[in-house]
């Protein structure tokens, strides 16, 4: 009995084994067919092409070999991961081209469910492995034991990287996950003139950055992040490419300051120097990142068909974004390494930013007010380093502001309350600051009487401490002042004199007496 009225077909991660069968087309109502995570082989059937009603479609993880069906509805499904998995698969929407193939003559063989021509080249497939292990064990034993032809060998290994050099690609070129072991750069192999996007990030490359990637002077995007990196980050690294948009060198081991050869890159929109153990100051030309500083987005990048996402910092998390968006995030993240000094004005300068992470450091001083100026500010994460005196009232005007964190900080004060920061109401953004009151904290600020309508109000700079500190220097002068009043007064009048020296031995005599009474209670009570 055929499920001609079937709409959902679903037989992922199974076991199952051989082709596809040609009578799923008989499926005419079907709009929902995974077949993953099988082990399926051969072509994909022509008779796909015919479900009109598909709308969903998973082959992905299989053994799936030949081209892709070009006609009718799966021409609508232009997803690649649909069909990742199966490496023996060629033609659209896969970015990888299809092979010209030739067609059978009328009368020639043509390959049938049960054929033997693919079980012909299996056998030739499975030879190769074999063959090749043979072949590479035979040549590295030559290698060892002539030595003249493992010097002419390495001689033409070198000859071959210097032509490399003179390779330019006509379309930009997309470099990702070369290696998942240790192994340290294939110098040759990057020195591509017209490379635009050099992506290797989560690797286990060590070693040190070589410099022929300065060569790099169309790179637009930058990602060497998670590896094993060690290394100063290059100076030259500022000059290699005007067209620098994204630079992240997050979670490798480099080490030093951030030179200001960087300020360079003024197309830069994301630089990521998180979780390192870089020193020094934070470089006062920030401000040259004109894409950052300027509200507007770059240019819209050549590479459209690369499906793997570009990782960044934001909402203190790590969020993936695709290339095409990459036009849509601004964003500077230092967190995590071990820089000092106070935040440059240049940072301030960036209206156009949207991300800023420059938590667990050892930065110090005042939060500057022109903390205002970032408009566009969606994240902001100052936790863990060495900040003191008040939160500036300018962050409440930030009304993009979505994440805050300024935790375990000396800042003091009273929280801003105006505006966007209303809507933070998480306590722990503004814990480990022992000096901060008010909400969203349990910690209540003291009250300050307000001064009446026609009393003068005191500035903090001009009065207020300053009028103490004239009014206990002026408590010397004046008790001198009035104790040589005084004297003046009994030295001329008379009358007074002998009144006062009167008084003075009458309260002599009574202070004797009482003296005197108490000495002989004591010795009575003695006895």
């Amino acid at each position: 009995m055929e499920l001609v009225q079937l709409q959902v077909l679903n037989l992922s991660q199974n076991h199952l084994t051989g082709r596809i069968p040609k009578k799923i087309g008989n499926l005419k109502q079907l709009e929902t067919l995974d077949l993953s995570m099988n082990a399926l082989s051969g072509a994909i059937p022509e008779s796909l092409s015919d479900l009109y009603s598909l709308n969903s479609l998973n082959l992905s993880h299989n053994k799936l070999s030949g081209p892709i069906p070009s006609g009718n509805q799966l021409q609508t499904l232009t997803d690649p991961s649909i069909y990742e998995g199966n490496s023996g698969l060629r033609g659209k929407p896969l970015p990888n081209s299809c092979w010209e193939h030739k067609l059978p003559t009328k009368n020639g063989p043509s390959d049938d469910d049960e054929g033997h021509s693919e079980s012909d080249w299996s056998w030739f497939y499975a030879g190769i492995g074999p063959g090749f292990a043979v072949g590479l064990l035979g040549v590295l034993g030559i290698l060892l034991l002539k030595k003249s032809w493992r010097y002419a060998y390495f001689k033409f290994v070198e000859s071959a990287c210097d032509k490399i050099w003179t390779i330019r690609v006509a379309a930009a070129v997309v470099v990702q996950s070369a290696s998942r072991s240790n192994s340290s750069f294939v110098v040759c192999y990057l020195q591509l003139g017209a490379l635009e996007i050099l992506h290797l990030n989560g690797n286990k490359f060590i070693g040190r950055l070589p410099s022929s990637i300065q060569h790099l002077s169309n790179l637009v995007i930058f990602d060497l992040g998670d590896n094993g990196l060690r290394d100063t980050i290059p100076a030259w690294i500022g000059e290699m490419s005007s067209n620098l948009m994204f630079l992240r060198f997050q979670s490798n081991n480099f080490y030093g300051g951030i030179s200001d050869k960087l300020c360079l890159l003024s197309s830069l929109q994301v630089l990521n120097l998180a979780h390192k153990n870089l020193t020094g100051y934070i470089p006062h030309c920030f401000n040259n990142f004109s894409m950052m500083v300027s509200s507007e987005h770059g240019s819209i990048l050549t590479i459209t068909y690369d499906t793997t996402n570009l990782q960044n910092y934001k909402g203190g998390n790590e969020l993936e974004y695709s290339f095409g968006n990459l036009v849509l995030i601004k964003s500077i993240s230092l967190s995590t390494n071990n820089l000092v000094g106070e935040i440059p004005d240049g940072i301030m300068d960036l209206a156009g930013i949207q991300t800023l992470n420059l938590s667990h450091n050892h930065l110090t001083g005042r939060i500057s007010e022109k903390i205002g100026n970032l408009k566009r500010l969606e994240t902001l994460d100052l936790s863990m380093n060495e900040f003191f005196g008040a939160i500036p009232n300018n962050l409440s005007t930030i009304n993009s502001l979505s994440f805050l964190n300024l935790s375990h900080n000396s800042l003091s004060g009273e929280i801003p309350s105006g505006n966007q920061l209303q809507t933070l109401t998480d306590p722990s953004i503004y814990e480990g600051n022992n000096g901060l009151c008010g909400k969203p904290l349990p910690k209540s600020c003291p009250e300050n009487k307000s001064p009446a309508k026609n009393d003068p109000i005191l500035d903090d700079k001009d009065h207020g401490e300053f009028d103490w500190s004239w009014f206990y220097a002026g408590l010397g002068p004046g008790f001198a002042l009035g104790l040589v009043g005084f004297l003046a007064i009994l030295l001329f009048k008379r009358s007074w004199r002998y009144a006062y020296f009167e008084f003075l031995e009458s309260a002599s005599d009574r202070i004797a007496a009482m003296i005197a009474l108490k000495t002989t209670r004591r010795a009575r009570n003695f006895r």
